[in-house]
């Protein structure tokens, strides 16, 4: 590859780059989640930094063969050399290992990201659904042994039903999406909150625990953002519209 196409190529993969990171930004606004709008700014341009700019700065296949400087990142503006203004040559070639490598990670991102696209919470089925609410209680305390007390409600919710229209407003307005527990296939969870709802009717099984992970038809995958809280309170807002 030559050397100018090989400029070419990096500056590519900057414009794809800085395309996911409003990609980010626009998934984060969405969801109006303002510190993963934040996240992703920050996260794009470090990987930017540690992907582009540090390897063009100290990279000695990016030289100026007249002048013997790094072409650094000013060669992502203008292909000439910001030194002694020689032009990008293209009859040099430079080694493909680095081109490799840059689409390789680009790849990897791209693909996580797809992986772990949001989606949104499947609505309840056309049928009958029967819900299962536990909510802690006080523990009962018998000499020194505490013993954990659960609040156990049963509801079924009909078709058109207004209990069965407000958790299907509640439920649309939250996401889901996949995350490493589901690529393991996980089948248990730690981190259960204080409300747990379990809905079940025909082909349809939503288990929220009230965390960061639910269970939807037997696969693990995690409710909204990581620590925005978002498990607790879907299932605190189905618990208190079934009272």
């Amino acid at each position: 590859m030559s050397l100018r196409n090989h400029v070419w190529a990096i500056r590519v993969l900057t414009a794809g780059v800085l395309v996911w990171i409003a990609v980010q930004v626009g998934q984060g606004l969405w969801l109006g989640e303002w510190r993963y709008a934040l996240g992703g700014v920050v996260g794009g341009l470090l990987w930017l930094t540690l992907v582009v700019l540090l390897p063009l700065r100290t990279s000695n296949a990016l030289a100026c063969s007249a002048c013997g400087y790094s072409y650094g990142p000013r060669i992502l503006l203008k292909m000439t050399c910001p030194h002694c203004e020689e032009p990008v040559p293209s009859d040099i070639c430079t080694g493909r290992g680095i081109i490799i490598a840059l689409v390789l990670m680009a790849a990897l991102v791209v693909g996580a990201q797809a992986y772990t696209w949001p989606m949104a919470l499947p609505g309840l089925p056309e049928g009958e659904v029967a819900v299962t609410v536990q909510q802690d209680a006080e523990p009962l305390v018998e000499s020194v042994v505490v013993i954990p007390q659960v609040q156990v409600e049963h509801y079924v919710l009909m078709p058109g039903s207004p209990e069965a229209e407000a958790v299907s407003e509640i439920l649309s307005d939250y996401t889901y999406r996949r995350c490493w527990k589901t690529l393991r296939g996980d089948t248990s969870i730690s981190g259960m909150g204080e409300v747990r709802c379990y809905l079940s009717g025909t082909n349809f099984d939503l288990s929220l625990l009230g965390g960061r992970y639910a269970f939807i038809n037997g696969a693990v995958y995690q409710i909204g953002l990581a620590g925005d809280g978002a498990g607790a309170e879907l299932t605190a807002r189905i618990a208190q519209a079934l009272e």
